[in-house]
């Protein structure tokens, strides 16, 4: 087993459990109501569809299409820079935060955690051509 292939397998575990925490945690400790299930239905769908690429990726697995992910490897794009945008408009605005080297050392963690998660839906979805056309070798043993 290649060590480079553990690095994403390692990725889309530690997601996976992420994922599991986001949706139980929230079902065993705040009230049980219908916006609650709801919640935890719309992260469970979303986030699935989101480790998938990370899954495909590490396990080279073709699942749906290279158009697919790359249309939600876009989404993500959108989604990491709306989040970014907002979460440093938010600590401007409550932390006052007026000196430019804050706020940049507030934005160059997430855009360093940011880049490191997309790196496998991106190679997924854009770089796995061999995988897209069928020509990966995924007999017994060749992982």
């Amino acid at each position: 087993m290649q060590k480079k292939g553990l690095v994403w397998k390692g990725q889309f575990w530690c997601g996976l459990a992420y994922l599991l925490l986001t949706i139980l945690v929230p079902l065993f400790t705040l009230e049980h109501d219908s916006y609650t299930f709801i919640s935890a239905a719309i992260v469970a769908v979303v986030g699935t569809v989101i480790l998938l690429p990370y899954y495909g990726y590490a396990y080279q697995k073709v699942i749906l299409t290279a158009f697919v992910w790359k249309l939600i490897f876009g989404f993500q794009v959108f989604n990491y820079v709306i989040s970014l945008v907002l979460g440093l408009g938010y600590l401007y605005l409550i932390l006052s935060l007026t000196d430019f080297l804050q706020i940049l050392l507030f934005a160059i963690v997430p855009i360093v955690i940011f880049v490191g998660l997309l790196i496998a839906p991106y190679r997924y979805a854009f770089k796995s051509d061999d995988l897209w056309n069928g020509s990966l070798d995924l007999s017994v043993g060749s992982n």
